[in-house]
């Protein structure tokens, strides 16, 4: 079996597990490479250069120069996914690339149509929807094991310091190259976390998209986009509540906890535990404990699997619904560090009773809701109305 001709985007940041990964894999043979950034990256770029790889500085030089390449790898910054995804298939060549899969919902419609027209496959790195402790709960939900779903609960409380969101031209920012960047907790850290409450949320296969989104979005470091969220999603079984924020004192582990008639179950990426009324305990930690999404990925475009982890299809619900918190919010409130708080005990007092912020009692003054939002009427998202602000 010949192993797959693969061309990465983005060899440093982001692109550098899979540009090690690529490389000592039988699957994949690294034939090319392109990295936006050579001088921030020259490290990266000086060692995939001594493996025979040529570098390019320009993606479409690269696709023009390597037009027999069977997948693209897309590591590069999100506001590039959708664009440089499209064009890949275009050429007739399978996409794997990083999350989110892409920054708007008409950028997410435009990829569909472009899988529909090319025949290829395009494959999304949510590693987490790769474990065994993944798939084995979905399995069980999807079997009817907890019953009739009535609410998820998804919680992600991570730290970034201000100086994160220096490291780069597009970190925390709306636009960048007049691209939606859009690169907040929901559609960076907390993408991860909302793809996975959305395939936990139904007990069909695959994802969840919500029928409304209510939502508000704040912010706390000196940024553009949002770092403090939280969602009521209500779907077609009971009601999904996200939290996110990196504006907690640490890091803590991320959580999805779903309810059902028959008990519920708390979900994490390496471990799943299930209670049920009638008193029974189940844990799944299957293998494999990690990112197993490139040779499943391979193992698609090759025949030997029908069914990606993460097709773009199931991936574009996470824009979607992040695309309806922006439209519900309308704007981004702007928080000093003392006005929110101790972060973390917001957050767990609003995940514990199922509450936005401006719903707890007492609610902090700031905290201000959205209007719930039609997901069917979601069909673009061009920018909220402070947007000017950052001009």
């Amino acid at each position: 079996m010949k192993p797959l001709r693969t061309a990465l985007v983005g060899v440093g940041g982001m692109g550098a597990s899979h540009r090690r990964l690529l490389y000592e894999s039988d699957l994949f043979e690294l034939v090319a490479a392109d990295e936006r950034y050579l001088d921030r990256q020259a490290q990266a770029v000086a060692e995939t250069r001594q493996w025979g790889v040529p570098v390019y500085e320009d993606y479409w030089e690269m696709l023009d120069a390597h037009d027999d390449l069977d997948l693209v790898v897309i590591a590069a910054p999100h506001p590039w996914h959708g664009v440089y995804s499209i064009a890949a298939l275009e050429r007739g060549m399978h996409v794997f690339v990083e999350k989110p899969v892409t920054v708007t919902v008409q950028e997410g419609l435009a990829l569909l149509d472009a899988i529909q027209q090319s025949g290829r496959l395009v494959g999304v790195h949510h590693q987490w929807t790769s474990t065994g402790a993944t798939r084995a709960l979905k399995e069980f939900i999807c079997a009817g094991g907890l019953g009739r779903l009535t609410q998820v609960t998804a919680v992600m409380k991570w730290y970034r310091s201000q100086e994160y969101f220096q490291r780069n031209e597009w970190a925390g920012r709306r636009y960048v190259e007049k691209l939606p960047c859009w690169d907040g907790v929901l559609l960076n850290q907390g993408v991860h976390l909302i793809n996975s409450a959305l395939q936990m949320s139904t007990r069909q296969p695959g994802h969840a998209l919500p029928l409304r989104v209510q939502a508000e979005v704040y912010r706390i470091h000196d940024i553009q986009t949002e770092d403090l969220a939280c969602l009521r999603c209500d779907l077609e079984e009971g009601v999904l509540n996200i939290y996110a924020t990196v504006c907690a004192n640490e890091d803590y582990p991320v959580t999805v906890t779903i309810r059902g008639e028959k008990g519920e179950a708390t979900w994490s990426a390496s471990e799943a535990r299930v209670r049920l009324t009638d008193g029974t305990e189940l844990v799944f930690d299957d293998e494999p404990h990690g990112d197993d999404t490139h040779r499943n990925m391979a193992a698609c475009i090759l025949g030997l699997e029908s069914d990606l982890y993460c097709p773009a299809e199931e991936a574009l619900k996470a824009t979607i619904t992040v695309n309806a918190a922006y439209l519900s919010a309308g704007r981004i409130r702007k928080l000093t560090a003392e006005e929110a708080g101790d972060v973390a005990a917001l957050v767990d007092a609003a995940a514990s009773q199922g509450a936005l912020f401006s719903e707890l009692t007492p609610a902090p003054r700031w905290a201000a809701a959205g209007e719930a939002i039609e997901t069917a009427d979601v069909t673009s998202f061009d920018g909220l109305q402070d947007d000017g602000e950052f001009a």
